[in-house]
């Protein structure tokens, strides 16, 4: 399976200096790091719609254009608006960075083969062409906590993001010659940020996907309520680190989980369920009154080529019975529905 993308944009990440945490952490210490790194990096692509592709030792490599959505965005509005969604992921991966960890970035653009190589345990999607290895050679040219690029991406920018590029001049390249490099940092604004701050710019997409998780495509105000308990919490940076099932980041605290999770259950499951058990009540009840009239009927033998017969002990124990259920239905219904207007 090959497809030609005419148009895709190829990030790489290294972890800088990389030498020396192999050195200093046993193996076991190394593939936790590892995992910390690499799982937040995912959650970020995750919110910025950004195709993670692999990973290969310290290095992370994710693109935006191979998607079906992407190419039909590309094709639509151009290849700006990806390459937007590309550097906010890029930036918040460079806030990831610490005293002690920092990463090299780089990014090309232009076109790639794309495909699904059949190993012998399992296929895996790999991209093929320049792009691909002149992303390689600015990331391994580029500067610690910077992104850097070639004129290729830079003539792709949104006129909004132009200003906050530096023009780097010429870079030694292997096998291209000097290449014309631009850089990319996190914006002020976003490294000053304080985390809940950082979390506002996030919200939208998290709540899509609970959204988009849940069934609920079209009801806007689930998005707002998700926000609203966001911005209601109070964060802190001296939180001791711990995980949870939303997110890693160290400022999560455990009665933000417990209000996302009371928002969650009313909204994607409560509704959800009150609605249907009172449609199983009204259903019931119409069901329930048509079999009632056919066992009323004066010529009981046959109805709609149903044949019947007139037992009286059989409609009682049908009317206790089904009056039983429905009004078992009715009750958990009533039940539901105050559950939710009373939360």
């Amino acid at each position: 399976i090959v497809d030609a993308v005419p148009r895709v944009s190829i990030l790489f990440v290294l972890i800088a200096d990389f030498g020396t945490f192999t050195h200093r952490m046993s193996p076991s210490e190394l593939l936790d790091f590892l995992n910390h790194q690499f799982t937040q990096m995912d959650d970020i692509c995750i919110q910025h719609r950004v195709t993670k592709i692999e990973t290969v030792c310290e290095e992370y490599v994710a693109c935006v254009g191979v998607d079906p959505d992407d190419k039909k965005e590309n094709e639509q509005v151009g290849h700006g608006p990806l390459l937007t969604r590309l550097f906010e992921a890029a930036e918040q991966i460079l806030l990831m960075q610490t005293p002690e960890v920092s990463f090299k970035m780089g990014v090309h653009t232009g076109p790639i083969r794309a495909g699904v190589i059949r190993t012998q345990k399992l296929p895996r999607y790999r991209l093929f062409g320049d792009t691909i290895n002149s992303a390689a050679r600015m990331m391994q040219k580029g500067e610690p906590g910077k992104l850097q690029f070639g004129i290729e991406t830079y003539s792709d920018l949104d006129d909004k993001m132009r200003p906050l590029v530096k023009d780097r001049g010429d870079v030694e390249m292997k096998g291209k010659g000097k290449v014309r490099a631009y850089t990319f940092e996190p914006r002020a604004t976003m490294r000053n940020a304080t985390p809940s701050e950082r979390l506002a710019t996030t919200t939208s997409t998290r709540a899509s996907i609970v959204r988009s998780a849940a069934g609920l495509h079209q009801d806007k105000n689930l998005e707002k309520d998700f926000e609203k308990t966001l911005n209601k919490l109070h964060f802190s940076q001296d939180m001791p680190k711990r995980h949870y099932i939303v997110t890693e980041k160290d400022w999560f605290v455990p009665q933000m989980e417990v209000d996302w999770f009371d928002w969650y259950n009313k909204e994607a499951f409560c509704h959800n369920i009150a609605r249907r058990l009172g449609t199983h009540a009204f259903i019931l009840i119409c069901v329930s009154g048509l079999e009632l009239r056919i066992f009323e009927q004066d010529e009981p033998n046959e109805l709609w080529g149903i044949s019947y017969k007139d037992e009286p002990r059989r409609i009682t124990q049908f009317m206790l019975c089904r009056g039983l259920v429905v009004l078992g239905h009715v009750f958990l219904w009533l039940l539901a529905e105050t559950s939710i207007s009373g939360r």
